[in-house]
């Protein structure tokens, strides 16, 4: 299992932040552990959230 460091943590809020700008969204906040991350995003309530949760699965998984 791969750890997540403080490096790729802000690596991931700089992509993530623009997945949810793409979809009109707001990452808000975001922090992680060493095998997963916390994310706090205000989203329009016309997006479904496995919409953006997909997307940002996907670009996460690219960059690992």
């Amino acid at each position: 299992m791969k750890k997540i460091n403080n490096t790729a943590i802000n690596i991931l809020n700089i992509i993530f932040s623009k997945v949810c700008e793409a979809f009109e969204a707001t990452l808000i906040e975001m922090d992680g552990e060493k095998d997963r991350v916390h994310l706090l995003i205000a989203y329009p309530p016309k997006l479904a959230v496995s919409t953006l949760m997909n997307s940002l699965k996907g670009v996460s998984k690219e960059k690992s």
